[in-house]
């Protein structure tokens, strides 16, 4: 368990209303650490084609083309290789810190994974998400941290993510960014049935800040999401290709669907 000792950060943080960001900082300050911290970088996950909770705002038409496979599937490039992979590091030493370093999570809670409507020992539909055409649909996710009890707080489901200095420098961060973010953590409260959550945002660069922004459950966000899956999927049994719900901006699947009407 962390030794919540007399750090200035500890108390100013505590001040600023953060909650985990504290004994985070706690944590470094007191530099009471093991001389090996063995983490895992799990970079390749199974392919799907599951909804997730971070396409939850994704175009229709996007989500169209995955169902359909109809989507390129062709490398990252390698600047986004590197993100990816540092950003499971960063993900991989943090989930270790609240468990081992703090003591707030226990391992089933990290990368605990949630299945809707699929039968892994068939690998099939398992009937239990249908629209109400009765077309099967599948919903996976994976939280970083399901439930982490914060001493004399409480229980928040946590998700790491790592920003830049010029990103993290910034009062809030960028608008379509923490959007993204958001609707992510309302359908992960959902899945593990929480009030509330916390994004940790940690700085890749030095100095390595964090900073966190707290999430409310939001069951009527949630269900338009659902209802909009549902339409896609609804879409790709008859055919029919859906709206663009990409508002002003360019859609990611123009080039599959060109000439198609908006």
């Amino acid at each position: 368990m962390a030794n919540f000792g007399s750090s200035n950060k500890f108390a100013k943080n505590l001040r600023r209303g953060e909650l985990l960001v504290p004994h985070l900082n706690n944590y470094f300050a007191n530099a009471v650490f093991p001389d090996d911290i063995p983490i895992s970088i799990n970079m390749n996950k199974e392919e799907d084609l599951a909804f997730h909770p971070s396409s939850a705002l994704k175009c229709s038409r996007e989500l169209y083309a995955m169902l359909a496979e109809e989507l390129p599937h062709g490398k990252h490039a390698l600047e986004a290789q590197k993100n990816f992979m540092i950003g499971h590091m960063y993900h991989g030493l943090f989930q270790w810190i609240i468990v081992e370093g703090l003591g707030f999570a226990e391992w089933d809670q990290i990368e605990k994974e949630f299945d809707f409507g699929w039968d892994k020992s068939k690998a099939d539909f398992d009937g239990s998400c249908v629209t109400e055409s009765g077309n099967p649909y599948r919903v996976r996710g994976y939280l970083d941290v399901a439930r982490c009890t914060i001493p004399n707080v409480g229980e928040y489901l946590v998700d790491i993510k790592t920003v830049n200095s010029r990103l993290y420098n910034q009062a809030n961060l960028p608008y379509s960014t923490m959007e993204k973010y958001e609707a992510q953590v309302k359908l992960y409260l959902e899945f593990e049935d929480l009030p509330e959550a916390i994004i940790l945002a940690i700085e890749k660069d030095s100095p390595h800040r964090f900073k966190e922004f707290r999430i409310q459950r939001d069951p009527d966000f949630v269900n338009d999401v659902v209802l909009r899956w549902e339409s896609v999927v609804d879409a790709v049994a008859l055919g029919e290709l859906p709206d663009c719900t990409c508002g002003d901006r360019t859609c990611p699947v123009k080039g599959i669907y060109d000439g198609a009407v908006a």
